[in-house]
């Protein structure tokens, strides 16, 4: 898993169950899909049931299981760009992929090539430019800032100051 080599994973985590609040019951989600724990979109044949109050170190341990599928997405469009990503943008995938799915991510076609591009503040901008904005303002304005905090990063090597 490449965010294990970020030294990041605890800090993300913590980052998503902010973002995603917690619910030791199930629960209709802003779009009204069945969701518990940290974000866990409830599927039919899971099992979870209405009603019941779960114990948190079984939502914990879905949580686990769901931040995994998160970055073994991640690093797939990493993979893909066929680049080395900034750790950080890692981060930032990974919760955007925790949020919206691998196939909802893949749709930032923009964002994604300015990732790869290590122009940041296009991927910010490209992030404000969409319904996941509109749907998850706080969330994606928190993200894209942090995107744009990459950007001012960037260290300026002796070759460039001379320019």
């Amino acid at each position: 898993m490449l965010l294990k080599e970020t030294n990041l994973i605890e800090q993300t985590k913590d980052r998503i169950k902010k973002h995603e609040g917690y619910s030791n019951t199930v629960y209709k989600d802003t779009r009204g899909f069945r969701t518990i724990g940290y974000g866990h979109l409830c599927y039919d044949d899971e099992g979870w049931i209405d009603g019941k109050v779960y114990k948190k170190e079984v939502l914990e341990k879905q949580f686990d299981v769901d931040f995994k599928i998160a970055c073994d997405h991640a690093e797939k469009i990493y993979l893909q760009g066929n680049v080395t990503m900034n750790p950080k943008a890692l981060t930032i995938l990974t919760e955007m992929i925790f949020q919206l799915g691998y196939n909802g991510v893949k749709k930032f076609k923009k964002m994604l090539t300015a990732i790869y591009q290590e122009q940041f503040d296009i991927a910010a901008n490209e992030m404000l430019d969409s319904l996941w904005n509109k749907q998850t303002p706080k969330r994606a304005k928190n993200l894209s800032d942090l995107m744009r905090k990459i950007e001012k990063e960037k260290v300026v090597t002796p070759v460039e100051e001379s320019i």
